[in-house]
């Protein structure tokens, strides 16, 4: 499915300078290097860690090592996989682009290299992305309606005037599960 890597040998040069010149000059003299500033530029070449972890969420789909969301959250790590949900899906999604517009891309992780095959499955995965967003946010909102059911209900015990019946204390837990119930039977 994904092409091997080929095997490379690299090598990368140490820590360059940037000059910022003053007056727009391409060569600065001897004695106007002393005076302009430098910036140090990063003395490694290559990805950061989150594109690495791009191309390893990618990757894992297409090698079959997860096929859902909690196949990736196991396969990943929960933490990681819920904070950086909504990154992942503009990402996938921007490589599903590249392929619909050029037919080929590599990744950056173990320099796989995709073609208009993949597309198919890395859509699908752009959907399991999506669906992992959702049920973050709607972990998020049941746990905020238990944490203000249980402050009402604090509330409800201390007050004076308790209803016997306990009607209007319609909680928000409840209306947001039959909400999701109701969506779930359609």
């Amino acid at each position: 499915m994904l092409e091997p890597p080929t095997a490379k040998t690299l090598t990368f040069a140490p820590t360059s300078e940037q000059w910022i010149y003053n007056d727009g000059d391409r060569k600065p003299s001897a004695e106007d290097t002393q005076n302009l500033s430098t910036i140090t530029t990063k003395d490694a070449d290559g990805p950061n860690e989150y594109t690495i972890f791009v191309g390893r969420v990618v990757a894992g789909y297409l090698t079959n090592q997860f096929r859902d969301t909690e196949g990736l959250r196991s396969v990943f790590g929960i933490e990681h996989v819920n904070t950086l949900g909504p990154y992942l899906v503009q990402d996938v999604q921007l490589i599903v682009d590249q392929l619909q517009a050029t037919g080929r891309m590599a990744l950056y992780y173990n320099a796989y290299k995709l073609h208009s095959g993949h597309l198919a499955r890395i859509a699908i995965l752009v959907n399991i992305l999506h669906i992992l967003n959702l049920e973050n946010k709607l972990n998020g909102i049941v746990e905020n309606a238990v944490v203000i059911q249980e402050a009402s209900d604090s509330s409800e015990e201390t007050s004076t005037d308790s209803d016997s019946d306990g009607s209007d204390g319609k909680c928000v837990y409840d209306d947001l599960e039959l909400r999701f119930t109701d969506l779930l039977d359609m």
